[in-house]
């Protein structure tokens, strides 16, 4: 059994609420899943831009009410800044540093498949 914590993006969020096979295995069992409120906005947008918008927004609420909601706060968009002023000065640019900054505020190991989240040297990350 696992008494691990983890921060979860958008595309691990989509298959777990698909209950895909290979990220339950590599949480494990009793693995504690936050997930940062920007991440929820992206499954808002993903449903809302559904062909069944209603039965997708469901979905998400009941998924939600099943994690523990990273909010931001002032210490989240101060590593928000810190990072995005990091990347670009290295020409490394990318898309989800509300995420990166949450994850690190909170010190949860992020789960995701995304590679450009390696750019940033103080993020912990895990691949499903």
């Amino acid at each position: 059994m696992s008494l691990s914590s983890f921060a979860i993006d958008t595309n691990a969020a989509v298959a777990l609420m698909a209950s895909d096979a290979a990220i339950q295995s590599r949480l494990g069992i009793g693995a504690r899943l936050f997930m940062p409120l920007t991440v929820l906005g992206e499954l808002y947008f993903g449903a809302e831009g559904s062909a069944r918008a209603n039965e997708n927004a469901l979905r998400v609420d009941a998924f939600c009410r099943r994690l523990n909601l990273l909010p931001i706060d002032i210490e989240t968009a101060r590593l928000y800044g810190k990072i995005n002023q990091s990347l670009r000065v290295k020409g490394r640019p990318i898309n989800d540093m509300w995420i990166a900054a949450t994850s690190l505020r909170n010190g949860l190991v992020l789960v995701t498949r995304d590679k450009h989240f390696h750019n940033i040297s103080e993020l912990s990350t895990i691949d499903w």
